[in-house]
């Protein structure tokens, strides 16, 4: 999704952020950090900011509009938490 992944198991008590920022323009960008280091973005040439306009686009495909549209795709009832991981994992 954001193409960070570094085949590495994160530390315990890692954190990621993303942060909008406002230039004087009134134009948004969007800086991502992973344990406090700023992340350069591959989807933007490698670059520490982005658009707000990129990033968006960028994250539009994984965003769950109506979480309701995704329960009723359901072709039958899941009986619990095993079957629930089978079959979305």
């Amino acid at each position: 999704m954001l193409q960070l992944y570094n085949d590495e198991w994160p530390p315990f008590g890692s954190f990621l952020a993303i942060e909008l920022y406002r230039n004087s323009q009134g134009e948004h960008y969007v800086g991502i950090y992973y344990n406090g280091q700023q992340c350069s973005l591959p989807f933007y040439g490698n670059r520490p900011y982005c658009p707000w306009e990129e990033f968006e686009k960028q994250m539009s495909p994984f965003v769950i509009r109506d979480p309701g549209d995704i329960a009723c795709q359901a072709s039958k009832p899941l009986s619990g938490p095993e079957e629930m991981r089978t079959t979305y994992a």
